[in-house]
């Protein structure tokens, strides 16, 4: 009969986040709704997935603070990409990105 050490236990935590959560400190949520982002598993288990539809943002990390600290920097991108960049050349759907970035959020001073 083979015995196995059990080493570390560790709890997984999988609770969705809300967006403001993963916001840079220069934007913030126009209005009090505050959607939720589904956090998971990938297949292999080994690291933590989101993504947020609204944006077409996707990010993975080892861990769930890796995450987050991963979904807030492409937020920053697309801000900066989508908002903060002339608009004039963005493509149909940049620019319906664009409006959904300016709808949702709102730039404050640090």
């Amino acid at each position: 009969m083979a015995v196995r050490k059990l080493e570390t236990l560790t709890t997984v935590d999988t609770s969705d986040l809300k967006i403001s959560q993963v916001l840079p400190r220069f934007l913030e949520l126009r209005s009090a709704y505050d959607p939720l982002i589904g956090v998971e598993l990938d297949d292999s288990q080994q690291f933590y997935r989101a993504r947020l539809a609204e944006l077409n943002v996707y990010a993975c990390g080892y861990t769930r603070e890796q995450l987050i600290g991963h979904l807030i920097e492409r937020v920053d991108v697309c801000w900066d990409e989508f908002v903060r960049e002339d608009s004039s050349d963005l493509s149909r759907n940049a620019k319906i990105l664009r409006e959904n970035l300016l709808n949702t959020f709102k730039e404050v001073e640090n």
